[in-house]
């Protein structure tokens, strides 16, 4: 008992020891900041990034909001992912991906109307037009792009179809209800380069051995209903330009209007057709399905008939022709390189390089088949052994050769966006670059922007300026989520920018034009009257305010004027804005000067 009490009190004053802190240790686990992390495992509260961090795990330090780019090119930091369905970038809290569209919006590969551009999305001046309409209505819609025939089968069985850019035309009024127009397409009729083929009127195309259209198109129902039988039917206008190319077909009806892309798509070379026959122009529209509900067409009608009032439509169709336009830049061989396409000599026709090799034939004496010096690819490495032909230099900060537009080296990538964003300055715009997009404002006002990414000199991402809530996702995410600063690109060498302050005084007799410089750029001017070039004004003094009389003398006419400023080479900007003048006669004296 005694050995019982003994054993007792040790036991109680161990536990007050132990109570009391003396002996107390700290459990794993239990010791816990106020920020919830467990000090006691080694964890501490990160500001930046907002949680419990060990330091021999990782840093304290902020992710940089753009750098996880997926290959949609969806920032994933920034809360964007990609929607299969809508073909965009979205974040889900602001856009569901889901069509919100009673109807859906089919298309075709149509450029520059329509076609399939970047990250999969469906582009084209149609296509934003089309957009525009969803958004003034406050829905969306995914827009379906396929071959012809089959839209076309869909559009005529399907309930509630839209299918754009469509021609209207006497077979089809009755087959559809339209909304429109949105646009004009020309007609032509083509004949390969070097055919003694003489075609003059449609009466003698009827005699020609066979003319290929696309299947379902307006311009096979054309034909078809003038009585013409020699028509080879294709699912598109490249199979088209192919058949002619290799002689399957002596003509092929195609447009003016999309033929540049139309070569670049069937990888033929430009001029390997010809026009042969100017047919007419026809008016496009969207088509819908004839059992689509009245007030749902009578809407889209009347979201357009808002677009056309406003002058978003006009800015829309001035924007897309306002900067050099793929297909605008074909060279001597009728290669497009907007659209990535260069001369093959060994295959005499246009490829791109990820899609084709080019095995350039070499002669004995080391220069190609036709005589001339000729770089082989692979043997131009430079000191480092970066092979330059195949688009490899040299980055100093990963110590290897890389091609500058993947990304992965910050100098060579920065280095590369700027070359690339020169390119687009001047026609009146502003450039940028930001992040890893070249950003190119318009100065029209209204007009918008449009963003390029390195090494992409196709369709940009066109953002007009309208509110948020009728932006794009792409656009919300590049106008208003991105996270970079723009950085403005050297373009002193580019045309002056547009003249927006153009004016006439009411009390001249005639017009007395007033303008002021538009930039620094500017030394002189060219001043038109309608389309004539009146004079060249030489900008003399430091007010920068110049002036131009065209004085007339009886009768009455009216008169609309525009000027264009020149840089030091001769560039000329974009036109001014345009003024109209009521004026005395028809017939006059000009008298350029320099005010104040």
């Amino acid at each position: 008992m005694k050995n019982s009490n003994a054993i007792f009190a040790f036991a109680l004053a161990a536990l007050l020891l132990f109570s009391s802190g003396c002996l107390q240790q700290p459990m794993p686990g239990s010791g816990r900041d106020s920020h919830g992390c467990l000090t006691s495992a080694g964890y501490q509260w990160c500001a930046a990034t907002q949680d419990c961090y060990r330091a021999w795990e990782k840093n304290c330090t902020a992710p940089l909001v753009g750098n996880d780019t997926d290959p949609h090119g969806c920032i994933g930091s920034a809360g964007y992912e990609w929607c299969a369905p809508l073909k965009q970038c979205i974040r889900p809290w602001e856009t569901s991906c889901a069509s919100t569209s009673e109807v859906r919006v089919l298309t075709e590969n149509f450029p520059p109307f329509n076609f399939e551009g970047n990250n999969g999305t469906v582009d084209g001046r149609s296509s934003e037009i089309v957009r525009l309409m969803l958004a003034t209505m406050g829905e969306r819609a995914t827009i379906e792009i396929m071959d012809w025939p089959s839209a076309y089968q869909l559009a005529l069985t399907q309930p509630n179809i839209a299918l754009y850019s469509t021609a209207r035309s006497p077979q089809r009024e009755h087959r559809f209800k339209w909304v429109g127009p949105i646009g004009t397409y020309d007609k032509t009729l083509y004949v390969k380069n070097g055919s003694a083929l003489n075609i003059t009127s449609l009466e003698g195309a009827k005699k020609a051995a066979s003319i290929c259209v696309v299947a379902y198109d307006d311009r096979q129902q054309m034909l078809t209903g003038l009585g013409f039988i020699n028509l080879i039917a294709k699912a598109s206008d490249a199979e088209c330009l192919k058949s002619l190319s290799d002689g399957e077909s002596a003509l092929w009806f195609g447009s003016t209007d999309t033929a540049p892309y139309v070569a670049a798509e069937a990888g033929i070379a430009q001029g390997t057709a010809v026009p042969a026959l100017h047919v007419e122009s026809t008016e496009i529209y969207v088509a819908f399905s004839n059992s689509t509900p009245d007030a749902t067409v009578q809407k889209w009608q009347s979201a357009l008939d808002s677009m056309k009032r406003d002058g978003l439509y006009d800015s829309m169709l001035v924007f897309w022709g306002s900067q050099n336009a793929p297909g605008s830049d074909i060279d001597s061989h009728g290669c497009i390189g907007s659209a990535g396409y260069t001369w093959c000599a060994t295959q005499s026709k246009c490829i791109r390089p990820w899609e084709a090799t080019c095995p350039e034939g070499q002669a004995a004496n080391g220069t190609a088949g036709n005589g001339t010096p000729q770089q082989l690819a692979g043997n131009d490495r430079d000191s480092h052994g970066c092979i330059g032909s195949a688009g490899y230099s040299w980055c100093p900060e990963l110590s290897k050769c890389v091609q500058p537009w993947d990304g992965s080296c910050p100098s060579l990538t920065q280095q590369a966006l700027a070359e690339q964003a020169t390119s687009y300055c001047g026609n009146g715009s502003t450039v940028y670059t930001c992040g890893q997009y070249i950003k190119v404002v318009s100065d029209m006002p209204g007009a918008g922007s449009k963003f390029y990414q390195l090494g992409d000199y196709g369709e940009p991402i066109t953002c007009p300026v309208v509110a948020p809530d009728y932006m794009s996702p792409d656009c919300k995410r590049l106008l208003l989520g991105n996270n970079c600063i723009d950085m403005p690109v050297d373009c002193s060498a580019a045309a002056p920018a547009a003249i927006t302050d153009l004016k006439d005084d009411p009390n001249f007799v005639g017009a007395q034009l007033t303008w002021g410089k538009p930039d620094s750029l500017a030394v002189d001017y060219e001043v038109y009257r309608g389309n004539a070039q009146l004079s060249m004004v030489s900008l003399i003094g430091t007010t920068g305010q110049t002036y131009y009389n065209d004085v007339f003398n009886g009768g009455n006419a009216t008169y609309a004027y525009f000027v264009r400023a020149r840089n030091a080479d001769g560039k000329a900007s974009p036109s001014s804005n345009v003024v109209y003048v009521q004026q005395l006669g028809a017939t006059g004296q000009p008298s350029p000067g320099q005010m104040g």
